[in-house]
């Protein structure tokens, strides 16, 4: 009789953020060297390390990705990110069982809104900044 852990796969290999923008994050990973049996799905675990957000609810999320062909190379585009965050991504094959965990740690930038207007100082000392900003009106 078989253990159910010999039919989960090694670790996947290589997990790397490729790119972050806004709230989205591409992974690239390669294949695990053993998968004992077909390898079905990929499974991403995402925690939230640390935040300045003043809600945390929420930056916590699990992700699933299918797989229809088996290649050396993948890449995923996970979305539901926060700014200002830090993230663990937990990544693990599966055929019968989740397998072994491989993982990458990355940080969301702080989001700051744009405008198309001058900022002016209006009050200036050594210890006190005034910044007057004309907001365009609603149209």
């Amino acid at each position: 009789m078989r253990c159910i852990f010999d039919l989960a796969p090694t670790a996947p290999l290589n997990l790397t953020v490729i790119s972050a923008v806004e709230n989205k994050t591409t992974l690239y990973w390669q294949h695990p060297d053993k998968t004992n049996g077909k390898l079905n799905k990929f499974k991403f675990q995402v925690t939230a390390l640390e935040t300045w957000l003043l809600q945390s609810q929420g930056l916590n999320f699990n992700w699933e990705y299918d797989i229809t062909r088996e290649t050396r190379n993948y890449t995923y585009t996970l979305e539901g990110f926060f700014p200002s965050t830090k993230y663990k991504v937990n990544l693990c094959g599966v055929t019968v069982e989740c397998g072994d965990l491989t993982s990458v740690t990355m940080e969301t930038q702080l989001s700051v809104p744009s405008f198309n207007e001058t900022v002016t100082v209006v009050e200036d000392s050594l210890t006190n900044m005034t910044a007057m900003i004309q907001l365009p009106a609603d149209t």
